[in-house]
Formats: structure tokens, C-alpha cells, sequence
């Protein structure tokens, strides 16, 4: 499908459109089509009014450099709208992409502040953020507060990926801690559940990680092997 030869659509129309077929390749696995995409047309509908959100989606279709690069494009265009919602949700998307360069302590700025103010926009969107700053604060060996936020996130959280990613972290910060049998039970729990994600590139991200995780917390458990299989 050529979006852009739908001449009869307004440039919003087409934003939203082209917004969308990235979301769709990308949780088909096909993210290479994605950024193609997004690359091709995203500088022509520059324009339309709700350009900024062709940025932050098409951003998830770049590598880390170039989705940063994007993304605060993106921000800019939001602030001077005067879009917090467009804004927070970019912000969250950013420290990820941060956090994939290893610079942790900006990400974990992001996310913080991405958390302070979208609470007025859905619980989904707190999941997605507690769930990130919890893995962010691990990541700078703060524990106390990766479970904190973590535990907070599995009190919220319905029965959804940002759970799942939830129990999962919370795993790996019982490993980093030495507490094998909780790390393992709290693996073993939650992927009776987390194998019910419908979106393919997130289950095998998701299996793969609990593998890891069991394998490093106890080489010699037969876990990580029933995971896998």
C-alpha cells in the first residue's frame, strides 16, 4: 500500500494512516519495512498538524541514534503546541531509546517525568513508564528502588505485556540479590501467564529474557531449558 498516492486524504488523514502501518509492520516483526516507510514519506507530510506523532512513532522503526534524534524533534513540536500528552508519551519512548545507549541516569530523568504527569491520561501509559523506570533504576544498581517501582507497577497493572515485563524484572532483581528461589518462582509464575501476549515480537523477547534470567540465577536449574522449549 502506497499511502502517499491517496491524494484525496488530507495530510492529518495521512499522518495517521502512515502512524498506524508503522505500529502494524513493527509488531509483525517487520520493523525493516517499518523505517523504509517512514523514511520515504514522513518528510513530506512535515506539514500536517499532527506531524509530531508520525515522529514519535516512526522513531521506534530507527536505531537508538536516529530514534533519539527523532524523538526530540518530536518533543520540540509538542512544546510549542502546547501537547502534554504527545510530549509525556514521547518522553517515556525517549528514555528507552536512551536507556539503549547505556545512558541510564538521562532515562531515568524521562521516565520520572513522564510518570509525574500521566496520570491523567490512562493507566496503560503508567504501566509502560513504572515498568521502564523500574528497569532503568536496576540498571544503575539501585534495587531497593527498582522493586519499589516494580511491586507498584504489579499492584496497577492489569493482566497485560507491562505486567508480564513487571514480574519479570522483578525477578532478575531477586537474582541480583542472591535470592535464587525467589527469582525462580516469580519466573516460573509469571510465564505461565506472560505466554498469552498475542504480539510475537514481544513473547519471544519475553521468553528469551526469562531463560537468561533463569540461567545466570541458577546455571545448573532445568528452568531456563523448560522456557525455551
Amino acid at each position: 500500500l502506497r499511502l502517499m498516492d491517496a491524494k484525496s486524504l488530507r495530510r492529518e488523514q495521512l499522518v495517521i494512516a502512515l502512524s498506524f502501518r508503522i505500529g502494524g509492520l513493527i509488531h509483525s516483526c517487520r520493523r525493516s519495512t517499518a523505517y523504509k516507510a517512514f523514511k520515504r514519506d514522513y518528510k513530506r507530510l512535515s506539514e500536517a498538524r499532527n506531524f509530531a506523532y508520525l515522529l514519535r512513532n516512526g522513531a521506534s522503526a530507527c536505531d537508538s541514534s536516529e530514534a533519539i534524534e527523532f524523538s526530540r524533534k518530536a518533543i520540540q513540536i509538542f512544546r510549542k503546541t502546547g501537547d502534554e500528552y504527545g510530549q509525556l508519551t514521547t518522553l517515556n519512548n525517549l528514555g528507552v531509546f536512551e536507556a539503549n545507549e547505556d545512558k541510564f541516569d538521562r532515562a531515568y530523568k524521562h521516565f520520572s517525568y513522564a510518570l509525574n504527569g500521566l496520570h491523567s491520561y490512562g493507566l496503560i501509559h503508567i504501566e509502560e513508564a513504572l515498568v521502564n523506570k523500574g528497569i532503568c533504576a536496576m540498571s544503575l544498581n539501585d534495587l531497593d528502588e527498582a522493586e519499589s517501582i516494580l511491586r507498584r507497577c504489579l499492584t496497577l497493572a492489569s493482566d497485560n505485556v507491562p505486567r508480564y515485563y513487571a514480574a519479570q524484572s522483578l525477578a532478575a532483581v531477586h537474582s541480583l540479590r542472591g535470592d535464587t528461589k525467589k527469582c525462580l518462582n516469580l519466573l516460573s509464575t509469571a510465564f505461565k501467564s506472560a505466554t498469552r501476549i498475542g504480539i510475537l515480537p514481544h513473547l519471544q523477547r519475553y521468553i528469551l529474557n526469562s531463560a537468561l534470567i533463569a540461567d545466570l540465577c541458577a546455571p545448573k536449574s532445568k528452568l531456563a531449558y523448560q522456557f525455551l522449549e
